[in-house]
């Protein structure tokens, strides 16, 4: 396998965004993030045949009867995770443009070529990572995987659950997920921590613990770093689009009426109150590198001036208004260690991508027959 192109990139400290920016993956890489029924990815029908991700008397036949779709890098891709990625991304189109798009066949067709190209943007996505654990010699089938996932399972059993396995998988279904797929995507999670690690003790990022004077300064000066604070409607189920995007013109409007430096900051701080996304919005700003964030809005933050406010940035589930500021090296000095995990993450999905090349889907003759507006 040829080695991939991010790799010079990330020891000679080069930008992520001169490699691919479809992967964004936000990786805590310290704690390994447990994945949520709205991870993508894809399913490897072999592994679990053979017990790695789950136990292999539960999940043998399971395995054997799900029709293989098609392949990548010599990995099966399995109906159920195609099955999976077009019901999340049917649903995500559907905020975007209304609840019944996939009842009427004549507007269903209209979103048609938008939807087969989300669905094949992703479907090679954890394959990429298995690829990059091929290369690291990274053991795919190391007990303390199936260890993981099982753990994981079990507290989310329990925690969400209160240990009712029927109303488990009665959300998983509903969200076109599988309990044999969960597995399988916890596993990938538990395998891209290696990756991550293995990354880390070759060397291979720019930046470290070893050298946090220099990857502060990186942050200050290098103009690879963008802090903002933002104002966002969320598109919910149910809600008028074009409300919440005069909503969000309406902070537009607000914020440009005011010129000073402290008037702007103040008056787009206020608005921060109403913001729908609490669990992103600071009062400080959001300090990211390219690729941590969704595109729309890393290409808007970027393009900005000091407290200059964006247009509105229509992002993958809703409306955002942009304002940048500038860098503060109190902040960024307090905490570094936050901002060199997510840089180090961001490194890792760079890395990841690097086997895009090597990673082409391949439709069997049953996955050509298949219609992605029709799947069940």
């Amino acid at each position: 396998m040829a080695t991939p192109n991010s790799k010079k990139a990330l020891s000679q400290g080069k930008s992520p965004a001169s490699a691919s920016k479809k992967t964004r993956r936000i990786i805590t890489v310290v704690i390994i993030v447990t994945v949520a029924v709205a991870l993508v990815g894809g399913a490897l029908a072999i592994l679990f045949a053979n017990g790695v991700f789950g136990s292999r008397d539960a999940y043998k036949k399971l395995a054997q009867d799900r029709k293989v779709v098609a392949t990548c890098n010599g990995f099966e891709i399995p109906y159920e995770e195609l099955r999976f990625l077009v019901t999340l991304y049917k649903n995500s189109l559907a905020l975007s443009y209304g609840d019944d798009i996939w009842n009427d066949p004549s507007t269903a067709e209209q979103h048609r070529e938008e939807l087969e190209a989300l669905v094949m943007e992703n479907l090679n996505k954890n394959y990429l990572s298995l690829s990059a654990c091929r290369y690291l010699s990274i053991k795919t089938d190391d007990p303390l995987v199936e260890e993981y996932v099982d753990k994981q399972m079990e507290d989310m059993l329990k925690k969400d659950y209160k240990g009712d396995k029927k109303k488990m998988i009665a959300d998983l279904e509903a969200e076109g997920m599988t309990e044999h797929y969960m597995r399988f995507c916890i596993g990938v999670s538990y395998l891209e921590s290696a990756i991550h690690y293995t990354l880390l003790d070759a060397g291979l990022y720019a930046y470290s613990t070893e050298n946090l004077a220099d990857f502060i300064e990186y942050v200050m000066e290098s103009g690879n770093y963008v802090r903002t604070i933002h104002y966002f409607v969320r598109n919910d189920e149910g809600d008028n689009v074009e409300a919440n995007r005069a909503n969000a013109q309406s902070v537009v409007d607000s914020v440009r009426e005011v010129s000073t430096y402290n008037e702007r900051i103040s008056r787009m701080r206020a608005w921060l109150t109403y913001s729908e996304d609490t669990g992103l919005t600071s009062y400080n700003g959001n300090y990211f590198t390219y690729g941590e964030m969704d595109e729309a809005y890393e290409t808007a933050a970027f393009a900005l001036h000091s407290t200059e406010v964006s247009d509105v940035v229509e992002v993958s589930n809703g409306f955002m208004v942009i304002m940048r500021l500038d860098p503060e090296l109190e902040y960024v000095s307090a905490n570094y260690q936050t901002l060199l995990n997510n840089y180090q993450s961001v490194a890792m999905g760079t890395y990841i991508d690097g086997f895009e090349d090597d990673c082409p889907i391949v439709w069997n003759e049953y996955g050509k027959s298949l219609d992605f507006l029709y799947l069940e």
